[in-house]
């Protein structure tokens, strides 16, 4: 066996015993991380490859390993790793924390959200918590959890701006401490009263409170304000239902005067001015307008009616004697030397004429006898052209006058006034139609008549767009009143305005021309209006009942009041009375004769109530002020101890506190709530803070159960091994193993320590027991591995050539590392015997061991940088020593000491050897993990490693008293 092995041994990391393989990766260096990827890449075991991976800092390594490792617990492992460079637990720089960040979001399910939202509430750097953020793709509830809990500024502030949950920003608003995100969410919710209201008893954010309490001030200002302006719309409807009273008034006094001038335009400015109003008034005063404007509009149909008989009786009349009229003007028109002929055909005319007994048929007749005189006289003595003449030019200044009047031809006897002088006018003009003289006046009389002519037209079309207009009203009347007869419960102001509507319609059909399609839309109007009148009345009814009804409840409510005044409790006084307003308020509409006294009586009985419970109220209200600052000083004490980690005593005090909270009485109604979700919210706080602890350490306890039951399976699983030398040496890394695992449950911690110390016993007792058997067995097995090796190396050269050589090695330095112990002197021969035989097969065929643990160049490379690497250190060392005596030197330590731990003096040599001690032992693990070397260039190798160990742990030997460093540990 070769000088450098006896300083050394086989990497445990290449064991075959995966317990042992993980305690060995736990020992690889960290910057071995090619090493660490690829025992995390191909061993088999989980345990091995998890124990590499918890070392790995390369985050494509571990993204490689989250993504396609077979077991779950390397692929938590990985995750966790991944997860601290993210948060930069390492010090790891943005992109590596970015890269790391990446592979988490590609984690299946709800794991990777919830490591995102960890990631950005936590992260160290800023870029990378809004990295992750980004990723959280708007997850409400996540954003809100990093608004409220954010490490960073920027990040909380955006993770606010992207909630839009209502629910959750009243969470940040209530729960964040950070004072820019609890006032921004409370911004965001200020319309919500409730939240704002609870923000501001419950917030945990100060300032939060504050602008809370500010906006309920705000809010409830508004809300005087608005109550102000309901009593001032109050009134003003109050004065518009007493104007609408002197309206119906008015109306039913103009039924009364229906034949009175303007009647039917007083009647419509009357409708208007209801109609601007009508909603301020009530079912009573609706049902007598309705009834005043019926008995109004009926009157006025009858004096129209009878305007109209009077109308068409005189225009028969004044047709009848317009004929008479014109034969008249015939036979005046005669000229003096006309035929007999011509004067006894228009007699013979007049003789078939009806007889009509009125005086101004009278009159033409005597004018017409008057006029055959005078046509005789004529004929006998020729009348003058003059004469004529001047009768033309008195119609045409008559019909003139008529243009000139406004009033034609709406005013009927302008119309009819026309009539006759248009009529005259065609015979007078027939008769000087020929005349030169005439030729003005008949100018003057033509543009009249046509004038009078156009503005008939105009009338006429008026008239009929005037009854367009009628029948589209009338027709949406009629939709209306259809529309409400299908309703199954329509409102009895909705029934009043349709029905009024239809009355309307129907007056106006009335007035309007009479056509084929007026009387059949009227019919229509008529029966629609017919149909929904008896629903109404049942409405109107039901309302008078329900009125009725009504008073009888608040007759009994002014009763209870009234009884209040002898009530001795005041707070029973004072709750009854506010019941009973409530109550109140349900049957306020009362019978109107009834409504204002009943309601004088109800207010005057609760003053009275209110005068007499107002002492004992104040007294009340001074005690409940007293129980609110008592039940204040509790919430500070409590608040106080919330965030206290005193689990026991501080349960006992806050449990105490609640005690002491029951015996208090009540606080003010609109403190209460507040004051007692504040006292809640600093005990809820403690006691979830004390669960979440022992839920913590029982997680804790659990998972140290596990360990110590896995390392009692392996123990109870040495108890049968064949090898009692490798079972006990593996016995005590199991035991230091079981010393740096935790506490567990008290209740079954003597339990499995039992076992341990059985499974233990059994391992100790075999090993004390082992046989000579087993060494034989031991060297047996030694030898024939020798043997094997020497049959290789006496190929010689045709090694080169051999198949599987480099795997035929490993596989005999593993059966010999597995062989077991040996005694002294038989296996220092048979060491010795191995050394050689392996030096001679890596010297004939050092290409197949190229790059391997059997690279004897590499190999030796390696030894000679760790020996210049303790030389460097201990020469650095040795020229830091003082040139003091040992006296000197240990009082000016003593004096650094002193200084040390009094008022913060110097302590920079200490740690630079501490520094400098730390990586002289990790030189030393090194140097046993070098691969295997030649016993004759290891030797010399050895020799000089030794000598600068020595010179470097000696060099603080004399210095360090007693307690300082003897000199290396052997390799």
């Amino acid at each position: 066996m070769g000088i450098l092995d006896r300083f050394k041994t086989q990497p445990k990391w290449k064991s075959e015993d995966p317990s042992v393989r993980a305690a060995g990766v736990q020992e690889i260096p960290e910057d071995e991380q090619d090493l660490l990827a690829s025992i995390a890449r191909d061993d088999g075991d989980p345990r091995v490859r998890r124990a590499a991976v918890s070392k790995l800092g390369t985050v494509a390594v571990l993204a490689d390993t989250l993504r396609a490792d077979s077991d779950e617990g390397v692929r938590d492992e990985a995750a966790g790793v991944l997860l601290d460079i993210a948060l930069g637990a390492f010090e790891a720089e943005e992109p590596a924390s970015l890269a790391a960040l990446d592979a988490l979001a590609a984690l299946p399910g709800p794991s990777a959200q919830k490591q995102l939202v960890l990631v950005a509430k936590t992260a160290k750097r800023e870029g990378v918590g809004r990295a992750a953020l980004a990723r959280l793709n708007g997850d409400q509830k996540a954003l809100g959890s990093v608004a409220r809990r954010g490490e960073h500024e920027t990040v909380r502030l955006e993770a606010l701006a992207l909630l839009t949950d209502p629910a959750e920003l009243i969470a940040t608003a209530l729960r964040s401490s950070f004072r820019d995100v609890a006032v921004g969410a409370l911004e965001r919710i200020a319309g919500d009263r409730v939240a704002v209201k609870s923000v501001a008893t419950r917030g945990a954010n100060q300032a939060a409170a504050r602008r809370a309490r500010a906006l309920l001030r705000s809010i409830e200002e508004a809300d005087a304000a608005a109550a102000a302006a309901d009593v001032v719309r109050q009134q003003a409807e109050v004065q518009a239902r007493r104007e609408l009273g002197h309206l119906v008034h008015d109306i039913e006094a103009l039924a009364q005067a229906a034949s009175a001038p303007g009647a039917d335009a007083r009647l419509d400015r009357l409708v208007a001015q209801w109609n601007e109003s009508a909603a301020n008034a009530d079912a009573g005063l609706a049902a007598r307008y309705a009834t005043a404007v019926s008995a109004a509009r009926d009157a006025l149909a009858k004096v129209r009616d009878a305007r109209e008989a009077a109308d068409r009786a005189a225009d028969a009349l004044e047709s009848s004697l317009g004929v008479r009229r014109v034969l008249i003007a015939r036979l005046q028109g005669l000229a003096a030397d006309a035929p007999v002929e011509a004067q006894a055909a228009i007699i013979a005319e007049w003789n078939t004429l009806d007889t009509v007994d009125h005086p101004a048929a009278r009159e033409l007749n005597a004018r017409f006898d008057a006029a055959a005189r005078e046509a005789d006289n004529r004929r006998d003595d020729l009348s003058s052209t003059a004469d004529r003449l001047r009768q033309l030019t008195d119609l045409a200044t008559a019909l003139e006058a008529v243009v000139a009047d406004d009033r034609y031809p709406g005013a009927r006897e302008l119309r009819q006034r026309a009539r006759r002088l248009r009529q005259d006018w065609t015979a007078a003009a027939e008769a000087l139609a020929d005349s030169p003289d005439a030729a003005d006046t008949l100018a003057r009389g033509r543009a009249a008549d046509a004038a009078l002519g156009e503005r008939d037209a105009r009338w006429r079309d008026q008239r009929a767009a005037e009854s367009d207009e009628q029948r589209r009203k009338s027709l949406q009347a009629i939709q209306r009143l259809g529309d409400l007869s299908r309703v199954e419960n329509p409102t009895l102001k909705s029934l009043d305005r349709a029905i009024a509507d239809a009355i309307a319609a129907e007056t106006a059909l009335e007035a309007s021309q009479q056509d084929e399609h007026r009387d059949e839309l009227l019919a229509r109007l008529r029966a629609a209006r017919i149909e929904l009148q008896p629903k109404a009345l049942a409405l109107r009814e039901a309302d008078d009942w329900q009125r009725w009804a009504n008073a009888n409840v608040q007759e009994r409510l002014i009763g209870e009041m009234e009884a209040l005044v002898k009530e001795a409790d005041a707070a029973l006084a004072a709750r009854r009375m506010r019941e009973l307003s409530a109550e109140w308020k349900t049957v306020a509409a009362a019978p109107r004769e009834r409504a204002e006294g009943l309601w004088r009586r109800f207010r005057a009985a609760a003053d009275a109530v209110r005068a007499h419970i107002e002492p004992a109220l104040a007294q009340q209200s001074a005690a409940q002020a007293e129980h609110l600052a008592k039940k204040i000083a509790l919430c500070e004490q409590a608040e106080a101890l919330s965030s206290s980690t005193d689990w026991i005593a501080t349960a006992t005090t806050l449990k105490n506190l609640q005690a002491e909270w029951k015996t208090i009485g009540p606080a003010p109604r609109r403190e209460e709530q507040a004051v007692w979700e504040r006292f809640r919210t600093a005990c809820n706080a403690f006691f979830t803070r004390r669960q979440e602890d022992l839920k913590q350490r029982k997680e804790v306890w659990g998972g140290n159960l596990e360990k110590k039951e896995a390392l009692i399976a392996r123990a109870e699983a040495l108890g049968d091994s064949p090898d009692p030398d490798a079972a006990f040496q593996e016995l005590k890394s199991l035991q230091a193993q079981w010393k740096a695992i935790g506490p567990v449950k008290k209740s079954k911690s003597e339990h499995i320590w039992q076992k341990f110390r059985a499974a233990s016993e059994k391992i100790f007792d075999r090993y004390r027991n082992r046989d000579s058997a087993a060494v034989t067995d031991r060297l047996s097995r030694r030898a024939s591995i020798c043997d094997e090796l020497e049959a290789l190396a006496a190929k010689g050269e045709a090694l080169s050539s051999e198949p599987g050589l480099l795997e035929k090695v490993r596989s005999l330095r593993i059966g010999w590392q597995q062989a077991g112990a040996m005694p002294r002197d038989a296996g220092r021969t048979l060491s010795d015997r191995f050394d050689r035989a392996l030096g001679a097969v890596v010297k004939a065929a050092p290409e197949a061991f190229k790059h391997t643990e059997l690279d004897v160049a590499a190999n030796t490379r390696q030894l000679e940088l760790l020996c210049e690497r303790v030389e460097k250190l201990a020469a650095k060392t040795q020229a830091a020593q003082p040139a003091e005596s040992p006296v000197t030197v240990l009082a000016h330590q003593l004096r650094e000491a002193l200084a040390a731990n009094t008022i913060g003096g110097r302590a920079d040599d200490e740690s630079k050897w501490k520094s400098a001690e730390y990586e002289a032992r990790a030189a030393q693990d090194a140097w046993r993990q070098v691969g295997f070397v030649p016993e004759e260039v290891a030797a010399p190798l050895t020799t000089r490693f030794q000598k600068a160990s020595q010179k470097f742990f000696n060099s603080r030997r004399g210095p360090a008293g007693p307690g300082g460093p003897k000199g290396p540990r052997r390799p």
